[in-house]
């Protein structure tokens, strides 16, 4: 049986600095997975899943435990993103294919058959989809990343982002218009230019 956090911390708290690894072994991929997605780029998001695990260290003092560790340092992290979203003024996403490879990430749209023109039709959708979510605003961005593809409640997203949930639904119900209308007005020339042929 695992030790539980709160002994892993008083020991850390005690000057077992050693014990920090088992928490940061704990939720290091949970963590890195939500930054891959809302930063999209590998190197940037462990960078700043370091940054948030050191951030998390040097704080550890402090931290009241009325949270778990795992949703404490994934804030830590959200808000570590949205600085350098702030920094950058642009936003990529990982392509949903790719995220969280190997441990319960969303399977690639093309994936889903072996027609080749189905896959050829999937794997545009898939890239189309990727774009779109890229360009969202980052506050519904990352509502909808951490809903629609994490997959967690909206009382866990409030608990993470410090936003309500009603606010969280709107944003959300947003985010899902916003992209399935960028996906329509995308749409529109392609059809145009069937018809002209």
């Amino acid at each position: 049986m695992s030790e539980s956090e709160n002994t892993i911390i008083e020991r850390i708290r005690g000057g077992d600095v050693e014990s920090y690894g088992l928490l940061v072994d704990r939720h290091k991929d949970q963590v890195y997975g939500v930054l891959r997605r809302l930063v999209g780029d590998a190197e940037t998001a462990e960078d700043l899943a370091q940054t948030a695990f050191l951030k998390a260290f040097q704080g550890l003092a402090t931290f009241r435990q009325q949270a778990s560790f795992s949703t404490w340092v994934t804030q830590i992290a959200i808000h570590l993103a949205r600085d350098d979203h702030r920094r950058r003024q642009r936003a990529q996403i990982v392509p949903l294919e790719t995220a969280d490879e190997g441990e319960g990430g969303s399977p690639s749209l093309a994936a889903a058959s072996a027609d080749p023109l189905e896959t050829v039709i999937a794997t545009d959708l898939q890239e189309r989809l990727t774009r779109a979510i890229s360009q969202l605003p980052s506050d519904y961005r990352e509502v909808f990343v951490l809903r629609q593809i994490d997959e967690r409640t909206y009382e866990e997203i409030a608990e993470l982002t410090g936003v309500s949930v009603g606010a969280l639904k709107v944003r959300n119900h947003r985010a899902r218009k916003w992209l399935l209308d960028r996906l329509r007005e995308e749409e529109q020339p392609s059809v145009l230019r069937l018809h002209r042929r």
